[in-house]
């Protein structure tokens, strides 16, 4: 994401911060005073472990994460790929939510042990303790709403998947998800809550995304078919090789004729 820098690595994966998410600080600092510096690298951290939660369960299935950036409006996981199974992506998709609500059951027992009541701020350490409570219990209910590519949009079309097949089930979460971003939006504006809308529409934009992403893997799922039907073989381009180590079809032995995207993926030969 342009205008991030890297801040650390974790199991392999670069952490990123985008200048964004310092807002988040400032916005903090403003309402809490002191104790906003504290809640910041609290939320900061809660977002961090949620994104983790996705790359080290997608990990397990063997979908690698490029970054996971951290920015205003949360946290990205950048999956180099999508799951070879839709259950799969179910439980890449919920890893996320489970570890926020995991923090939040740790913060409710804090809570509990300190008698404090829940909050969305205050300035004192049992606010710090409250907030990180309920922001870790709020990311758990709002990413589990059923719009792509929010964790619940996920889980919606990989279920669906099972049924009716990836593309169709994208245009189905695709369209909830857009209904849903127009409610954001609309009812952002409404009620004055103009956070909602830019997350409507985020959410808008990045359905469309999605839905080419899913245009794009069955127009490559065909083209396999069709090659190995006529006896091609399937291997993979190391990386950097031919510009990237991105996808290409070589017609014959040694000499590259076409590059298609300069993304890591397959590269198809004539039988050898």
């Amino acid at each position: 994401m342009f205008g991030s820098i890297k801040l650390f690595t974790v199991r392999g994966i670069p952490i990123r911060a985008h200048f964004t998410a310092l807002l988040l600080v400032v916005l903090l600092v403003a309402d809490m005073g002191a104790f906003g510096v504290p809640a910041g690298l609290l939320l900061m951290l809660s977002i961090l472990l949620h994104e983790l939660g996705h790359a080290l369960m997608g990990r397990r299935f063997g979908v690698q994460t490029r970054s996971i950036d951290l920015h205003i409006l949360g946290g990205t996981a950048f999956m180099q790929d999508m799951p070879k199974k839709p259950r799969h992506e179910i439980l890449i998709a919920l890893a996320g939510p489970a570890v926020s609500a995991a923090l939040a059951g740790l913060g409710g027992l804090g809570l509990a042990l300190t008698s404090a009541r829940l909050s969305f701020g205050g300035a004192s350490w049992s606010g710090v303790l409250s907030f990180f409570t309920a922001m870790n219990l709020s990311m758990t209910i709002f990413n589990l709403i059923p719009a792509l590519p929010m964790d619940g949009g996920r889980v919606l079309r990989a279920a669906l998947a099972l049924r009716m097949g990836p593309l169709n089930a994208t245009r189905v979460a695709v369209s909830l998800a857009r209904a849903i971003a127009v409610v954001f939006i609309v009812g952002g504006i409404y009620i004055g809550a103009l956070t909602l809308p830019l997350i409507g529409f985020m959410v808008f934009s990045s359905a469309g995304a999605e839905l080419r992403m899913a245009q794009a893997r069955e127009m490559r799922r065909q083209q396999e078919e069709l090659l190995q039907r006529f006896g091609f073989g399937l291997r993979t381009a190391p990386a950097g090789a031919f510009g990237g180590g991105g996808p290409v079809i070589d017609v014959t032995p040694g000499r590259s004729v076409e590059v298609v995207d300069e993304r890591p993926g397959p590269t198809w030969r004539w039988p050898r």
